[in-house]
């Protein structure tokens, strides 16, 4: 299948180098919540899964982006899906993490099913961005420690959707495109919601 990104400097591995390459960011996310968990004595298997989880989620969008198709899509999406699942459910607990899951899985296939395409394919990030805030919003009400963090990760995911969305608008402007910076704010994002399920979890260890 074709590439719908603004990135295209020919056919095969190397057609959209940039936005293959900055899904580097996601494995050098992954590598410094690792030694920061290690370093606070935080380690856990939930912060492994997720750091593997976004080892996952660049692995596959870099096939994606060298080998565009309908399955590898798939590597480039389930991946991503599986990071929220498991994170609202270790951030939350499984009875309200699933919960949240639910309502942000089904909203994504209303989005898809109802309007295919919406936004260049960006209007389906938009139900994990408003859970995302909704979480924030709770955690600030509360004045829990992680509240911060949270705010970060809403407002770098707002920046890097915009960016999603305007990269085919913006082609003319920037050749490369600005989807590529979708990845870095990404790796960044995921960082920082990583982050907060340690500082959540080590100030509220019985928390379930």
């Amino acid at each position: 299948m074709p590439s719908i990104y603004c990135e295209r400097v020919g056919d095969g591995l190397l057609a959209e180098p940039l936005n293959a390459f900055t899904n580097v960011a996601f494995v050098l996310s992954a590598w410094q919540v690792w030694r920061l968990a290690d370093r606070m004595g935080a380690m856990s298997p939930r912060i492994r899964l997720l750091c593997l989880l976004s080892v996952a989620i660049g692995a596959g969008s870099t096939l994606f982006h060298t080998w565009p198709t309908e399955w590898t899509r798939w590597f480039d999406f389930v991946p991503i899906l599986l990071f929220q699942v498991v994170f609202f459910c270790f951030f939350l607990g499984k009875s309200k993490g699933g919960v949240l899951s639910v309502i942000v899985i089904a909203s994504i296939t209303v989005i898809d099913k109802q309007f295919p395409g919406a936004l260049h394919g960006s209007a389906v990030y938009a139900p994990a961005l408003l859970a995302l805030v909704a979480l924030w919003l709770f955690r600030f009400a509360t004045a829990q420690p992680e509240a911060l963090l949270l705010l970060i990760a809403a407002s770098v995911f707002s920046l890097s959707l915009l960016l999603r969305t305007i990269d085919l608008e913006i082609c003319r402007f920037i050749p490369v495109g600005t989807h590529f910076l979708w990845h870095m704010l990404n790796s960044l994002l995921l960082y920082l919601l990583m982050r907060s399920l340690i500082v959540a979890h080590r100030s509220a260890p019985d928390r379930r």
